[in-house]
């Protein structure tokens, strides 16, 4: 994923028949610097 406003490549890791927890998620914000709502908008 690539978050155009900041420049930012953004892993997100997908393997298959398994959903990407939570903790990962929230991890992934925190690390680029965005607020939930803007996660929700990507």
């Amino acid at each position: 994923m690539f978050h155009h406003e900041k420049g930012t490549i953004i892993p997100i890791p997908m393997h298959k028949g398994k959903d990407v927890s939570v903790g990962l998620i929230c991890e992934i914000i925190n690390e680029i610097g965005i607020s939930r709502e803007e996660w929700l908008e990507l």
